[in-house]
């Protein structure tokens, strides 16, 4: 929006080979004023912790990974406009099926300050 808006970002994965276990991380914060669709964003927030494992559990299928994770937002109140300060939680499974070029995959998401869950499955076809 201006001179003023600073951002900051940065990410990092680390996955043990021979167990699957894996760790994943990520955070931002954006300091001043940004748009953000129909509204404005200000002194933000954000990070997010997955861990899980990847296993071939089916070799004749393909890689299963389950996972849970935890995130945070942060936002500052912008005139009127209440800002946010949630966390959310989650878990979820990815079954790869190799013959098909495919994933099948399924989570819940939890955001406890909306009283809100939400839950997707889903298949994702490579070509």
């Amino acid at each position: 929006v201006g001179d003023k808006t600073k951002t900051f970002a940065g990410s990092a994965s680390v996955m043990h080979v021979l167990s699957g276990l894996f760790l994943n991380g990520s955070y931002g914060k954006l300091t001043g004023l940004a748009w953000l669709g129909d509204g404005v964003l200000d002194d933000a927030k954000a990070m997010h912790v997955q861990a899980g494992i990847e296993q071939k559990w089916f070799p004749a299928v393909g890689k299963t990974t389950l996972y849970a994770e935890y995130l945070h937002l942060e936002t500052a109140n912008v005139g009127r406009v209440r800002g946010i300060d949630t966390a959310g939680w989650g878990f979820g499974i990815n079954q790869e099926v190799s013959a098909a070029a495919m994933d099948l995959y399924a989570g819940v998401r939890r955001y406890e300050d909306f009283d809100l869950t939400v839950a997707t499955v889903g298949a994702k076809i490579r070509f």
